[in-house]
């Protein structure tokens, strides 16, 4: 056979030891010791493909052999499929409504705070009376001066991300109403990166507009005698983390084949190695309950296989080492344990063969002497059958299968058994277990009819029959 059939035949026989993983196995390889992973299918075009989610954002495609899709076009058409499955689901509706009204909520909260600090920043600007106690007053205020300098520079920042929030909003709004989820999705995850802007950029405004108003300035931010107050940070986070804690779970199209092809790139090689760890990990243990299973095996017919053990640890070993060293070892690892099982029949064969030449032999002996020639040529040649069983047997014992051919050890002790049965006395000879039979009923029959002559002479009261008759006859002949 030559080595490119070998090889064949090897990678066959590999590939039926690697345990099938789940999808959600395949997309743990993906993550990292403290992120959290999920997956979700999609069919798409006649294929079933895996997304998998890194703390609930889309990261990972998988093609149906688990393999990552990197193919952009690809990722776009399935992304697409996976999003309007979504869309259409049952539920989104419903979380869809309660999303809007969190966000109604937290924007009354936000539009608020950032009325009052707008307002006061161009009205100070502007002249007010505040103009001269914070900016030409500045010795007397340094921290109001140091607010309003710093609302001046944070506010057009967190402005525009307020007003592209609203209008991520807005267009969600339309989207909705015109079943376009494309359009949806693209708003939600606007509306979730301005939002998610928005709080990094709410807590110098709010320490800001605190330094400002407390104590000597508690009305600096009311407009038209209304009070426009700003929510402390802590809770302003709050109510921006419930509405991104929804949005989160969906991303607009674009969003997402970037993060795919950016999040693929990124953990490929990390999820490749966490892979062919996980997949020699279970080779080893699909090994190793087949060894377990041979070894009982022939622990029950006698003999112990210590130098196949001894393999196992170093398979075990390479599996810190090179995948194709860990591969080609693995391979033909298994193919010795394919021999051993296929031997293991042969093997109690040819025990149980020598064992009923050995019995044959020895009732040759007994019958025809251990000097009849024949007798000793049976008993050279079941002494070679046990040598050539004990050597079979060692080499087994080792790990080693080159050598072994149970059959001709089992061939030579059947002619050996065979031989002894059928073994027949030679002419003139004296058969020893037949005279010693024959000797035996002899003295048997012997000692049983004298032990019946005397039972006979011992019995009280016994007639003679035949004297009787005598008696009889002379009394006739006198009359």
């Amino acid at each position: 056979m030559n080595s490119s059939v070998n090889k064949f035949l090897l990678l066959v026989l590999f590939s039926s030891l690697v345990i099938g993983l789940t999808p959600e196995q395949e997309g743990g390889f993906w993550a990292s010791a403290t992120e959290q992973s999920t997956v979700s299918s999609v069919n798409h075009g006649g294929s079933v493909y895996t997304i998998v989610k890194i703390n609930g954002a889309e990261s990972v495609l998988l093609d149906s052999s688990f393999k990552p899709v990197e193919d952009e076009g690809t990722i776009s058409d399935v992304t697409n499929t996976y999003l309007k499955n979504r869309f259409e689901d049952a539920n989104f509706a419903t979380e869809l409504g309660n999303f809007k009204d969190n966000y109604l909520f937290l924007n009354d909260s936000i539009s608020t705070c950032l009325t009052g600090v707008n307002w006061f920043t161009r009205f100070t600007i502007n002249g007010n009376p505040y103009r001269f106690y914070i900016i030409l007053a500045k010795i007397d205020f340094p921290k109001e001066n140091a607010a309003y300098f710093s609302l001046k520079e944070k506010l057009p920042a967190i402005n525009a991300s307020n007003d592209a929030a609203q209008a991520a909003f807005e267009q969600l709004k339309g989207a909705e109403g015109a079943k376009d989820f494309r359009d949806t999705f693209e708003a939600l995850g606007l509306l979730k990166n301005n939002l998610n802007e928005i709080k990094k950029q709410y807590p110098p405004i709010y320490d800001a507009y605190i330094n400002i108003k407390s104590p000597n300035f508690p009305y600096a931010f009311h407009v038209k005698g209304v009070e426009y107050n700003c929510d402390t940070t802590a809770n302003m986070t709050k109510k921006i983390d419930d509405v991104i804690l929804v949005a989160n779970k969906y991303s607009g199209p674009e969003e997402i084949v970037n993060r795919i092809k950016t999040e693929t790139a990124a953990r490929k090689t990390s999820a490749q190695t966490k892979k062919l760890s996980a997949n020699q990990a279970n080779t080893i243990d699909e090994i190793e309950n087949q060894l377990n299973g041979i070894i009982s095996n022939y622990t029950e017919a006698g003999l112990e296989l210590p130098g196949l053990k001894n393999e196992l640890v170093i398979l075990n070993r390479t599996n810190s080492t090179t995948p194709e060293k860990f591969q080609e070892d693995a391979q033909r690892y298994s193919l010795k344990l394919e021999s051993y099982q296929r031997i293991l029949s042969t093997y109690v064969s040819a025990k149980a063969q020598v064992d009923e030449a050995d019995a044959n032999v020895a009732a040759a002996v007994q019958k025809y002497g251990s000097n009849d020639e024949r007798v000793l040529k049976l008993q050279q040649e079941l002494s070679e059958s046990k040598n050539e069983l004990q050597r079979q047997e060692e080499l087994l014992a080792a790990g080693n299968t080159d050598e072994i051919n149970f059959e001709t050890v089992t061939a030579s002790a059947a002619s050996v058994a065979q031989e002894a049965l059928v073994l027949q006395p030679k002419e003139n000879q004296i058969d020893y277990a037949t005279v010693v039979g024959v000797i035996i009923i002899v003295l048997a029959l012997v000692g049983a009819l004298i032990y019946f002559k005397k039972t006979r002479e011992k019995t009280p009261g016994e007639i003679d029959i035949r004297q009787l008759q005598q008696n009889e006859k002379e009394k006739h002949e006198k009359k």
